[in-house]
């Protein structure tokens, strides 16, 4: 492990996502996987819906892929001659390897560093992946019949997070309508550890730990420019800031694409009349001295005070006088600034029209 977590895990994993569409889950795998969703509402702070087939994709290229030749290189000489101390099943598999041609190797590496820059866009936004652990529970004689097909379908939530270099935490989540268990995971990026695992503790229903007091810091919200992965980021790391957590604004505020030469920057302003869902921030804990640095950075109609977020707290961050955004342009309908910048093509719509 690092000795701190990547600039862009948080130490207090609020935002969760969920897959955007059904999953391919036996008939009482499903109603128990509603449950947990509705129960998962109770303990995230916002709940995002996003397409989970890169993930997949990645994971069925364990079995489908090149991966199978790794096996072999590795143990592929205990497995000739064959005798009744090898398992058939895991003899078959991993024989499989000895054929795999050199180009579909490198052609399985390409599709895996593609499949891991779409899953990476997911990271931008949440703190933690909620799926099922099994698609369901098969039965002997369904493992017997077909080893190999069983084996890969009950893997198909989790095989996944070793090629895309994540970490994950299975926790239970009650049982099915017909006694048996369910189980679900959280799976996050590498070196997310510490909080993915005060995650499952809520989910278990532990007492969490508070935060650590962090003496010399504040709390600074950023909206724009500063958010995690987006080009001035690097301005927080640099100055020994870390991201404590992701939130949204308070009802009422709005965002604005700003005119001006430079990195682009959205001003956030409270008119009050902003969407009740609120807009993306996120809230980073940063030195003393680095706040009067960065501010001497930021220019007009920029400035520092105080914004309402989503959990009743108030905190300081980057906000933007009403009078400043005359000549900029409405972008609060796509609910956050990196989503706007991804959204491209022209604005909403200029401010007070």
């Amino acid at each position: 492990m690092p000795p701190r977590p990547p600039a862009g895990v948080a130490a207090r994993m609020r935002v969760v996502a969920v897959p955007d569409a059904d999953l391919d889950l036996d008939p009482p795998h499903h109603e128990a996987w509603r449950a947990a969703l509705d129960r998962l509402r109770g303990i995230a702070a916002h709940v995002v819906p996003v397409d989970v087939g890169p993930f997949l994709e990645a994971g069925r290229l364990l079995y489908e892929g090149p991966w199978l030749a790794a096996r072999y290189a590795a143990v592929g000489h205990y497995l000739e001659p064959d005798g009744p101390h090898l398992d058939p099943t895991v003899r078959r598999i991993v024989l499989r390897g000895r054929d795999i041609p050199g180009p579909d190797v490198f052609a399985g590496f390409e599709r895996l560093a593609a499949l891991r820059r779409q899953t990476e866009a997911v990271w931008a936004d949440v703190d933690a992946l909620l799926l099922p652990t099994t698609p369901g529970h098969p039965r002997l004689a369904e493992v017997a019949a077909d080893p190999v097909g069983v084996n890969a379908r009950v893997g198909t939530f989790t095989t996944f997070a070793n090629l895309l270099d994540l970490c994950a935490v299975a926790v239970p989540a009650g049982q099915r309508a017909d006694g048996l268990p369910f189980g679900v995971q959280f799976v996050a990026p590498a070196f997310a550890d510490a909080p993915l695992l005060d995650l499952a503790a809520a989910w278990c229903g532990e007492p969490a730990a508070a935060p650590p007091a962090q003496p010399g810091t504040a709390l600074l919200a950023v909206a724009g420019a500063h958010l995690s992965g987006l080009p001035l980021n690097h301005e927080l790391v640099s100055a020994g800031a870390r991201l404590a957590f992701r939130a949204r604004t308070a009802p009422g505020y709005r965002l604005y694409r700003l005119s001006g030469p430079g990195v682009p920057r959205p001003g956030l302003v409270r008119t009050g009349d902003g969407p009740a869902d609120g807009i993306a921030v996120e809230v980073w804990q940063v030195p003393h001295q680095a706040v009067g640095a960065l501010l001497d950075t930021v220019p007009a109609p920029l400035g520092l005070g105080r914004v309402a977020l989503d959990d009743g707290t108030s905190v300081a961050g980057f906000i933007t006088a009403e009078h400043g955004v005359r000549d900029a342009t409405d972008v609060t309908a796509a609910g956050g600034w990196r989503a706007a910048l991804a959204a491209g093509g022209p604005p909403s719509r200029p401010a007070g029209s």
